[in-house]
């Protein structure tokens, strides 16, 4: 038995009142009101939060890589390399991102990313999430053009291979979705549809909707900007309660205004934070010769032609830059970072809260919101092991 002590934890709308909580295993045995409770013999560790906070850990549907590794790379130990680098920030849970690749690639660093998520050496990995291939190449980024396939059910079929059933969010263009065929096979079998890398108007992507799409892949980036006769899916995705609004927090992709304005409208239950990392996260500023050629400066990756590629800044430096220069409130940033990703990806019955029974997946912060301990899966997080 772990106990966390003197800690403000998150119990849905906002934070008790300093008290404590108990881990069994893998799992949230019981909340108490007493900060300070009395151990019995079966308490193996007493973690002091000092009055800080013990929230959800992150769950990040959207990365690729980090510390020069990346999921796309299909190999065990740029894999492990990239769940550990994840866990060093917060995120106890994550789908593994393999990028546009060539069917059997795809499906090697799927292979790969589940059998690394064994080890339990980082971060947890719930899934998949397929970013492409079947993006427009108008809006391509910095993604494989030579590589993208139309979006149908037979081509999702063949990428996916035998690992369907591991494949939890599919990132595509709706416009090239013909009848929204593969939005609606999504749908029904329980995939969540995100719309990006897209140029659709403001019409396609009301009727993707209808057909299925229920997110926005990082909000603003790899679309159209608003026009006031054609909101695109920037308007289309603010005005529908039906979609949720990922968004990349690093301050690179989005000005904090645009981060406060999506929040205003959409609410903080249908605003996510994802980080679309790349192997280049936590590598220092140069230039790199992989991808066709990258330049890592102040704090952003940016190819040859100057487009960013993915992004270098963790989940927690996105947390408190959502906090302390975007001005959100903590309790709606653990909505962004961990209780709508759960609901979107369907493990809402199991993570994204601090309930009894649940998995300790958890976060600690002290009183400015530094990161102190991370625990995945009942195990407090170490780097080096």
């Amino acid at each position: 038995m772990i106990v966390f002590k003197n800690v403000r934890y998150y119990n849905g709308p906002g934070f008790s009142r300093p008290g404590s909580v108990w881990i069994s295993g893998s799992k949230i045995d019981r909340l108490s009101e007493d900060p300070d409770p009395k151990l019995s013999a079966e308490c193996e560790e007493v973690i002091d939060g000092q009055g800080g906070y013990l929230i959800p850990g992150y769950i990040d549907i959207h990365a690729h890589g980090g510390l020069g590794c990346k999921f796309g790379d299909g190999n065990m130990e740029g894999t492990k390399t990239v769940l550990r680098y994840l866990a060093s920030y917060g995120t106890t849970s994550c789908l593994a991102g393999p990028t546009v690749q060539p069917a059997e690639a795809i499906q090697r660093c799927i292979a790969v990313a589940m059998e690394c998520d064994k080890l339990h050496i980082g971060a947890n990995v719930l899934g998949v999430h397929l970013e492409g291939p079947f993006l427009n190449r108008e809006r391509i980024g910095s993604n494989n053009i030579h590589c993208l396939q139309i979006p149908t059910v037979e081509n999702y079929k063949r990428v996916a291979g035998d690992y369907a059933g591991l494949i939890r969010r599919v990132t595509l263009a709706p416009e090239l979705d013909d009848g929204f065929r593969l939005t609606r096979y999504l749908a029904e079998h329980g995939v969540c549809a995100s719309a990006g890398h897209t140029v659709a108007s403001s019409d396609v992507f009301r009727r993707s909707v209808d057909a299925g799409v229920r997110m926005c892949t990082h909000f603003f980036n790899g679309m159209n900007p608003m026009h006031h006769r054609d909101l695109g899916v920037v308007g289309g995705g603010l005005l529908d309660d039906r979609v949720s609004a990922e968004m990349i927090c690093d301050l690179v992709h989005l000005h904090p205004g645009a981060i406060r304005l999506v929040h205003k409208v959409k609410g903080p239950g249908r605003c996510l934070v994802s980080t679309d990392t790349t192997r280049y996260a936590a590598m220092p500023d140069g230039v790199y010769g992989g991808d066709g050629g990258l330049t890592i400066k102040d704090g952003a990756c940016r190819n040859a032609f100057g487009v960013l590629s993915g992004s270098i800044v963790p989940m927690h430096t996105q947390v408190q830059r959502l906090l302390r220069e975007v001005g959100l409130g903590l309790a709606d940033v653990v909505r962004m970072t961990s209780v709508n990703a759960a609901a979107l990806i369907g493990v809402s019955q199991s993570k994204g809260a601090v309930r009894d029974g649940w998995d300790a997946d958890l976060n600690l912060l002290d009183q400015n919101y530094d990161l102190m301990k991370t625990m995945i899966l009942g195990k407090v997080f170490s780097p080096q092991e």
